[in-house]
């Protein structure tokens, strides 16, 4: 009586069909090709690691809301934002929704926005932070250098914050291709630059934990961060080979990545650009006034 309907109905039915069967060939693929944990173990907490804890994110969106003028409260792992009072273009970037009730671990109760890192909130605040700091007419909290004293350190130490870009080519029996990738770095030295003893990347993370305990004058701060900008050309060769090894790195663990799914016509091959991006520069002053 309804052709058209019948005809539509028809369409649907053979389009579930289909996609059912193209779920039970893939299904039947990976129950072949499966991968072992133990196999990918090492990738899979370096990439843990380098996305960050929920704990981490909590911190980042408390620190950074607070220095801008919003507010953050709560407990029992509820967090209460409201941005309605940082900065216009703080404001502008993050949306409408500017108070609201949020967790960073699940179960998250109805009315409770879950916040991951790609969120979103999240991916509009990390991105006004990193821009107005790159931008010095933005007028942003962050900055690009700054110098602090702690009782963290016993001698100066500098940190510095590096943006490494890699070309990733993927090689197979039909051909390659290549992409561009990038990642940051924190390295950190002690001493002067000529003269830097590099620290361990374990030992480099340990120090965003610290916090200032004396003060430092404005034209203080800015003679030390001047001097380690003036001698950056002396660390440039070990910045290099940072990316050089990283790239190795890189290489070996998507090459097992890839033995692990039983990808054996699949060769990777990852160089780094060079020169690398210096992001950042933070000197660490004894809290005693020795430099």
């Amino acid at each position: 009586m309804f052709p058209e309907l019948e005809e539509q109905t028809a369409r649907v039915h053979e389009a579930w069909t289909s996609s059912a069967e193209r779920e039970k060939r893939s299904r039947t693929l990976f129950a072949q090709e499966s991968m072992k944990f133990e196999e990918v173990a090492g990738e899979l907490e370096e990439a843990r690691a380098a996305t960050g804890s929920a704990a981490d994110l909590r911190a980042f969106v408390c620190d950074a809301l607070a220095a801008s003028g919003g507010k953050t409260t709560g407990n029992n792992g509820e967090l209460v934002i409201d941005a309605s009072k940082v900065v216009r273009p703080m404001a502008e970037q993050l949306g409408q929704e500017l108070r609201f009730s949020a967790r960073f671990e699940l179960p998250a109760p109805r009315g409770v926005v879950h916040l991951v890192r790609t969120h979103p909130f999240i991916s509009a605040l990390a991105s006004y932070i990193m821009d107005s700091a790159l931008d010095p007419l933005a007028g942003g909290v962050a900055r690009r250098t700054g110098a602090m004293r702690t009782r963290g350190v016993a001698t100066r130490t500098t940190i510095l914050l590096v943006r490494y870009r890699y070309d990733l080519q993927t090689i197979t029996l039909t051909g390659s291709s290549t992409e561009l990738c990038e990642e940051c770095r924190l390295l950190a030295f002690t001493g002067a630059p000529q003269f830097a003893l590099w620290m361990s990347a374990s030992d480099s993370e340990k120090l965003l934990d610290l916090k200032p305990d004396a003060n430092i004058g404005p034209d203080q701060a800015r003679q030390f961060t001047a001097r380690i900008v003036e001698g950056i050309a002396a660390l440039l060769p070990r910045i290099q080979q940072e990316g050089d090894d990283r790239a190795a790195v890189l290489a070996r663990s998507h090459q097992r990545v890839r033995a692990a799914a039983r990808r054996k016509d699949v060769s990777i091959k990852v160089s780094a650009h060079s020169p690398a991006d210096i992001l950042g520069v933070f000197v660490l002053l004894p809290a005693g006034g020795a430099a």
